[in-house]
């Protein structure tokens, strides 16, 4: 679920234990996955192969880049990780380990450290650097920055982990290669979840006052639904969209985002560089906003702060549908996500998983980082972004050929 949260920042460092390592990784296997909140009943792991050409060229510094299309991703990774024997560190979000102390200290010591993902986080940065360096574990991220329930489909990148890679790669020089390890993660549904798919979507439109005839196609339906939830989310907030008429569903998406990202901008005094993309703008204007929340000598201008986040918030959720995602290849298993995801966004609550799925990691060919040593000299932001790219590029060609081979009834039309 995309979120931001205006807790006061704490560092929380990675403290990897052994014993906590291998007592968690047997809970995930035999409770947390299988278990209410995942449905998990299968993990199988493609593409080994590649790990071990990877260590015959010298290389056995992991850093894996993922995915990040459920809420199941960092689990079914975890047990990924366990049957081709590596262990790993996480970055994850601060205000996971704010819930409970006993789950910060669970975290920490399963390896997990934390970012925070409205700033450039320093400490962040340089925890995963000496992870990659000290090569007592492997470093794995999320470099789509956040769960957007699109598991066919992989969300741009951002460029830190790139940047994080490259940076570790410069310190070690040519002595020892760091190998990025793209993978991709693909669950899918086991059973028939159809009727339960019409029933939550059936609901989510009584709430918001539609009228639902299950006779409609289950596309015309989504969409319906998707935008009388957003045009009700605008009204709510004095905002009008005055969408040309006929405009593709992501133009009009990305209209209303725009709308609510203007307004922001000129309320907090922001001024973008055109060329900046409207994601990037959504997220200066939150970096701006939790600056005011945060600081307890401006409590005046919480309240009004907390109605800018929840606009910011808005349009961040709004910009995150693809428009074409359903359309393009309408199976169970992406009209479940699509159902999914406005349930989250209307209700701010993750949703638990229809019925049993199971679960695909492919591991993709390994970059060595220590061959773009030079490229990085000679201009470290053009090498960031191919890296970015090409980390991108190869996890997508993963997921499509998962999708190649996968016969589950997730796979089906809906």
């Amino acid at each position: 679920m995309l979120e931001f949260t205006d807790a006061t920042y704490e560092f929380f460092p990675a403290k990897p234990n052994s014993l906590v390592l291998w007592l968690g990784r047997l809970f995930n296997r035999r409770r947390n996955l299988p278990g209410h909140r995942h449905l998990i009943s299968d993990v199988e792991v493609r593409g080994n192969d590649r790990l071990d050409e990877a260590r015959r060229l010298g290389g056995n510094r992991w850093f894996f880049l993922v995915n990040h299309s459920t809420h199941s991703d960092a689990q079914i990774l975890a047990e990924a990780q366990r049957i081709v024997g590596v262990r790993s560190c996480y970055m994850a979000a601060y205000d996971v380990f704010l819930r409970s102390k006993l789950q910060a200290w669970v975290m920490q010591h399963a390896g997990c450290f934390s970012v925070n993902r409205d700033a450039s986080d320093s400490r962040s940065m340089r925890e995963a650097i000496r992870i990659l360096l000290e090569n007592r574990y492997g470093l794995t991220l999320f470099p789509e920055g956040n769960v957007y329930l699109m598991n066919d489909r992989v969300t741009p990148f951002l460029d830190g982990a790139a940047f994080i890679g490259m940076k570790a790669q410069k310190q070690l020089g040519k002595d020892a290669p760091i190998f990025v390890i793209p993978t991709a993660i693909k669950a899918t549904h086991l059973t028939d979840q159809r009727e339960s798919i019409r029933t939550k979507l059936a609901q989510l439109a009584t709430d918001i006052g539609l009228e639902f005839d299950t006779s409609t196609p289950i596309l015309d339906n989504i969409k319906r639904v998707g935008l009388s939830a957003l045009d009700r989310s605008l009204k709510q907030r004095g905002l009008i969209s005055d969408t040309p008429d006929g405009l593709p569903l992501r133009a009009h998406l990305e209209h209303c985002a725009e709308l609510m990202t203007n307004g922001l901008e000129t309320k907090i005094g922001l001024s973008a560089k055109a060329t900046m993309p409207l994601s990037q703008r959504i997220r200066q204007v939150r970096t701006r906003i939790h600056k005011v929340r945060a600081d307890p000598n401006a409590k005046a201008d919480h309240q009004v702060a907390a109605t800018w986040a929840d606009e910011a918030m808005i349009a961040l959720r709004i910009l995150s549908y693809a428009g074409d995602y359903v359309e393009s290849n309408p199976t169970l298993d992406r009209c479940g996500e699509s159902v999914e995801k406005l349930l989250e966004d209307i209700y701010s609550q993750v949703q638990a998983p229809y019925g049993n799925r199971r679960a695909i990691v492919e591991i993709g060919e390994p970059i060595n980082l220590r061959d773009r040593l030079d490229s990085y000299a000679s201009n470290a932001r053009k090498c960031v972004s191919e890296l970015t790219a090409l980390a991108e590029s190869r996890i997508q060609t993963g997921l499509d050929s998962i999708n190649t081979t996968n016969t589950a009834i997730g796979s089906t039309r809906f």
